[in-house]
């Protein structure tokens, strides 16, 4: 169903549109059912970016109130936002500088809209990153090698990438991530390609990498909209620690 354009709807889960994006005011979410969004009181208002995911159509445990869906010109929380979108995971602070790259000939040349981009910089936003760049490259290796090392020179701390991560000839974002990275960081696209199959048997062809150059940490995530949505919350509750961690400069290391 399309939700009218109103604030103040109250919804199950089984109500919200697959792959649509929303904002949220308040939500609650039964941690057995998922990793999505947390619980907010009376005195506390959550606005959050939320890409409702098919994982959680059923509606059992969930309580959404919702203003419709949005683009991108929606508010978008900064550090600090309550609850964040991964119940009992740190937000990422102002200080998360984060890049979106879509790789993709045909929104390159304006032939499609980038929806991948918009719906990870909504989803990184939400977490309470700071989207500094979002740029668009075609389905070009020299010119993906090109954008990420401008950005890890620019001391970026995250690289999130959209498209170009499956079987087809010009699908070489891994290819031009790999020549970039100086260190393997696998369990980000390990993690993400499991969680890929419990929604599809096709999360298997996905081929998107993840690794680490200087300080800035890479990762590669397909160029579909809905799947996104369904593969953030995998990472999210890792990625404020990863952050300290490579910005750390000696003594303990944060969180250990």
């Amino acid at each position: 169903m399309r939700l009218p354009r109103r604030p103040g709807v109250n919804l199950e889960g089984s109500d919200l549109d697959d792959g649509a994006l929303y904002t949220v005011e308040r939500a609650s979410l039964d941690p057995s059912r998922g990793r999505l969004a947390s619980s907010t009181s009376s005195s506390t208002r959550l606005r959050a970016l939320f890409l409702a995911p098919s994982s959680l159509r059923s509606g059992r445990g969930v309580s959404l109130v919702l203003t419709g869906p949005v683009d991108s010109a929606a508010p978008r929380t900064r550090g600090g936002a309550a609850g964040g979108l991964v119940a009992g995971s740190p937000t990422l602070g102002p200080a998360m500088k984060t890049a979106i790259i879509t790789i993709s000939t045909s929104v390159a040349a304006g032939r499609a809209r980038d929806r991948s981009g918009e719906a990870l910089a909504h989803l990184a936003e939400a977490a309470g990153a700071e989207v500094v760049a979002r740029e668009v490259v075609p389905d070009d290796r020299e010119a993906i090698e090109k954008v990420l090392r401008r950005h890890t020179r620019n001391a970026v701390a995250l690289i999130f990438t959209t498209g170009g991560t499956g079987f087809t000839h010009d699908d070489v974002t891994p290819e031009a991530t790999r020549a970039v990275i100086e260190r393997d960081a696998p369990g980000f696209a390990e993690a993400m390609r499991a969680e890929a199959l419990k929604h599809t048997p096709m999360g298997i062809l996905s081929r998107g990498v993840s690794g680490i150059a200087g300080r800035t940490l890479i990762v590669n995530f397909p160029g579909n909209p809905k799947a996104i949505g369904e593969l953030f919350g995998v990472i999210a509750p890792t990625l404020g620690h990863v952050v300290a961690t490579l910005q750390h400069e000696g003594g303990p290391t944060p969180g250990h």
